[in-house]
């Protein structure tokens, strides 16, 4: 298969697991009370209907996320054909991108649990990896999230932060982890803010482009 920018092809690794009894690492953490001021700058829905034949499978928290971020991955960058789904955990947004939208995904993840069909690298990512595909995405993507942002200095990226996993000395809500994140990539490329349509709070996307 084509797996874009450095022509890298990986296999299915067929570790399988029980959807609805698996919470995100991490993502029962989130500031759900966390009091914030509306994301700034642009809002992006998914028009398609509600009924989801991809979506068979019942998740914690809005399941709507992997569609609407699988969605504008695809819409934002309409050439790219390979993706890295990191701390994807069983791989819906990597199913939605392949079926979807033709858009080759690995799921990166050293947990290992995926979906049938869903191809994976059991292991932790590491932002070397970024130039073996075209875009990075990091879907509340936990420890991982410092080598999701700085693959944007050479992939364009999309993140949804989540929990604070950007500093281990300063407490950072919502906005203030948007805030940091987005002064830090400003050295290294552009940053665009998406809100997109979801249950949030933690909705909030951040486009990292290099220089």
């Amino acid at each position: 298969h084509h797996r874009g920018l450095g022509g890298r092809s990986s296999t299915n690794e067929r570790l399988h697991g029980r959807a609805d009894h698996w919470v995100p690492h991490g993502c029962r953490r989130c500031g759900w009370s966390v009091n914030a001021s509306p994301p700034r700058r642009l809002l992006f829905s998914s028009d398609s209907p509600k009924a989801d034949p991809v979506t068979t499978h019942r998740f914690h928290g809005d399941q709507r996320r992997f569609k609407v971020v699988a969605d504008f991955v695809a819409s934002r960058f309409p050439e790219a054909r390979s993706a890295a789904d990191v701390a994807g955990g069983q791989g819906m947004l990597a199913r939605h991108l392949r079926k979807r939208h033709n858009i080759e995904c690995d799921v990166v993840d050293p947990r290992g649990w995926v979906l049938r069909g869903v191809s994976s690298r059991q292991e932790e990512y590491r932002s070397e990896m970024a130039p073996f595909y075209d875009v990075i995405v990091g879907l509340h993507p936990d420890e991982a999230l410092r080598e999701v942002v700085a693959s944007g200095s050479f992939r364009p990226v999309v993140v949804v932060p989540c929990c604070n996993f950007w500093s281990t000395t300063t407490k950072l809500g919502r906005d203030a982890l948007l805030d940091a994140i987005e002064t830090h990539h400003l050295r290294h490329g552009s940053v665009e803010r998406v809100k997109l349509d979801f249950k949030g709070p933690q909705n909030t996307a951040l486009v990292l482009q290099p220089r």
